[in-house]
């Protein structure tokens, strides 16, 4: 008999174990795990310990799984597999619990029935009914989501947390010390995330179907009742930021329809999505909801009728709805319409009626030899679907390519593959993915930018390409329109400002320049043109400052010295002290240039003329006209003689 029924539990544990076990190669995926664990720099901080109680991140309360996470980080760092065995070790507890309940109700409704009176080989019939409920509970489709997202993970904990509080007290007549060890595992349970707020009135449906008073079910469900209002409100206003306004027809037909949505799928799971969005422009349709609600209204009325011969299908459904409500829709937060793990805990209410159904049935040889094959298709059915279902999860590219397959419309899908794609460095193909989400939404603001971005490197790419080939002009084309995309842009925000410059537009090209700064320009021409075109505006002073701040980050760079020479002797008023200075730096421009550059012997003359010592001034301007003439730029040869008979 212990064989047996360990065998009940252990074997569809394994059968799990071999399904998920390949997560554990998965990687971290764009969809959360960036914020809860890969960016998450609260997970090794200091305060740590205590963050975890306190924090609101992703709008979520789940304190205990937020301490399980800062765990796994401080055992093993951020390694994705660590992670991923938290989900698969909670889902695996979470087998073997469902198989250990299977069993205890299993036998109780095969003793309420008239079949227990039949001669049959209860035990070993027993057993492969909560088996097969355990294995349904395991390796079905729906439940692979939770599985193979590690941000998922606090579904799974909070649920093997829950079912050892049904371990304890299901209902039936028991102390008050292990009605009040099951409070405080619910307890711990909503602490992990109040995924299953609805347990309370289970326990009241439990508690009539083992007979017991409605007045002594209630007073005994009074502190977990507590606990769940307590769990539920702190998670409403943990979610109300991100609660939308929408209409509440389409609120009630999500709920109304939830229950048959998420049943449909149990009974044929089909492909999912990561990501089911809401419609741009959700409204309910009042046919769809008349017809949701009779359909509900008849089915429970069905079942009321028989709940003399069958009370555990009248239990079943009303533990399938109370678990499933607070999910269904009627409260919305976030962009989810429906996911696969708001299933994750109502979805138990279903494998353990399907327990009691099989049980039922399997009463004559015939008949148990049918129902075994009949659950050997089932599970190995799930298990061939759930190959399918957890291949998405192995990277993010894998994850939205899948999504988009499944619903090709689904703009947040394009979205994150345009952000995946554009990670891995492949510009042009996150392009497709960003243009497509701005096509499907045009209010989509995230993928408008990215796509902005993308698009900005490749005109400012082009502009490059463009410069080098002598064609100026169009490269400043290319350049406005990448800065009007990506204002972000140094490099563009650079050239263009260099190439307004070149062509006599200073007050176009000044404000590009200093933002080309702003942003962090790591080229000395940049501040060196700035400068220059500063001075040229008469704003002396700012023209020092850029220059003088930029030198300092460029010793190396001659431009950067030779404009700060220029505009320093050109400035009234200085102290002899930077008269001397302004003829050090000139000096060692001349310097630098090997004496063979007559802008930098011309800047020396400049600086020397400043520094009260004309007669120096005249004779290094003289070199520097000679020296332009004999290198053939008669033009700047010109200049700098006109400037040696200004007065000054």
């Amino acid at each position: 008999m212990r064989t047996t029924r360990l065998a009940a539990v252990l074997g569809p544990v394994a059968l799990t174990a071999m399904l998920c076990g390949p997560v554990l190669q998965f990687a971290f995926l764009n969809w959360d795990d960036t914020v809860t664990v890969v960016n998450n720099a609260a997970l090794t901080a200091d305060g740590r310990w205590t963050w975890a109680w306190t924090t609101r991140l992703l709008e979520h309360v789940q304190p205990v799984s937020w301490l399980v996470w800062v765990a796994v980080a401080a055992a093993g760092g951020l390694d994705a597999a660590h992670f991923h065995a938290v989900n698969l070790a909670a889902h695996l507890l979470v087998v073997a619990l469902t198989a250990v309940l299977a069993l205890r109700w299993t036998d109780q409704i095969h003793r309420a029935s008239r079949a227990a009176h039949t001669r049959d080989r209860t035990e070993v019939v027993t057993a492969r009914a909560a088996a097969t409920a355990a294995a349904l509970a395991g390796v079905h489709p729906l439940r692979m989501e939770v599985v193979a997202w590690i941000s998922a993970a606090p579904y799974a904990i909070a649920t093997a947390l829950a079912l050892p509080a049904l371990v304890v007290w299901d209902g039936r007549l028991a102390s008050q010390g292990r009605i009040a060890a099951s409070a405080m595992l619910y307890a711990l349970s909503c602490a992990a995330r109040p995924v299953a707020p609805g347990l309370p009135l289970v326990w009241l449906l439990l508690g009539w179907w083992h007979g017991r008073r409605f007045r002594d079910s209630l007073t005994a469900i009074l502190p977990s009742l507590a606990i769940a209002i307590v769990a539920g409100t702190v998670e409403w206003m943990a979610r109300r930021p991100v609660q939308l306004a929408l209409p509440w027809s389409y609120r009630l037909e999500m709920a109304l329809t939830a229950p048959w949505h998420y049943g449909w799928r149990l009974v044929r799971p089909g492909p999912s999505t990561a990501l089911d969005i809401l419609p741009l422009d959700p409204q309910g349709s009042l046919p769809v909801v008349v017809a949701a609600a009779a359909a509900l209204v008849a089915l429970t009325a069905v079942l009321w009728s028989l709940r003399r011969r069958l009370p555990a299908a009248l239990v079943v459904w009303g533990a399938y709805l109370v678990l499933l409500a607070p999910a269904s829709g009627l409260i919305a937060s976030g962009l989810q319409a429906r996911a696969d793990r708001y299933a994750y805990v109502p979805a138990l209410a279903v494998v353990f009626g399907v327990s009691g159904a099989l049980r039922l049935v399997a009463v004559t040889p015939w008949r148990q030899t049918a129902v075994l094959l009949a659950a050997t298709a089932a599970v190995g059915g799930a298990v061939v679907a759930s190959q399918a279902a957890l291949r998405p999860g192995a990277s993010s590219r894998e994850l939205w390519t899948h999504a988009i397959m499944v619903n090709s419309a689904n703009d947040m899908a394009h979205y994150n593959l345009g952000a995946t794609l554009a990670g891995e460095g492949r510009p042009s193909e996150a392009v497709v993915h960003y243009r497509a989400a701005v096509t499907l939404n045009p209010a989509h603001a995230d993928a408008r930018a990215n796509l902005d971005r993308l698009e900005a490197a490749t005109l400012e790419q082009e502009g490059n390409r463009l410069m080098d080939d002598g064609r100026e002009r169009d490269a400043l084309l290319r350049y406005a329109e990448a800065v009007r995309r990506d204002p972000a842009r140094r490099h563009a925000q650079g050239a263009l400002g260099m190439g307004l410059a070149s062509q006599g537009r200073i007050d176009d090209a000044v404000p590009h320049l200093r933002e080309a700064l702003r942003l962090g320009n790591t080229d000395s021409a940049v501040p060196a043109a700035l400068g220059a075109l500063l001075a040229e505006q008469g704003d002396l002073i700012g023209a020092r400052q850029v220059l003088e701040s930029q030198l300092r980050r460029h010793p190396e760079s001659v431009a950067l010295a030779q404009n700060l020479a220029r505009v320093m002797a050109a400035t009234p008023g200085l102290s002899p002290a930077d008269r001397r200075r302004t003829v050090l730096i000139a000096d060692r421009v001349v310097e630098a240039t090997g004496g063979n550059d007559p802008r930098a012997l011309d800047t020396l003359a400049e600086a020397l003329r400043s520094a009260g010592q004309p007669d120096d001034a005249r004779r290094v301007r003289a070199r520097a006209a000679l020296l332009a003439k004999t290198q053939g730029q008669a033009a700047l040869a010109g200049a700098i003689e006109r400037r040696g008979t200004i007065p000054r």
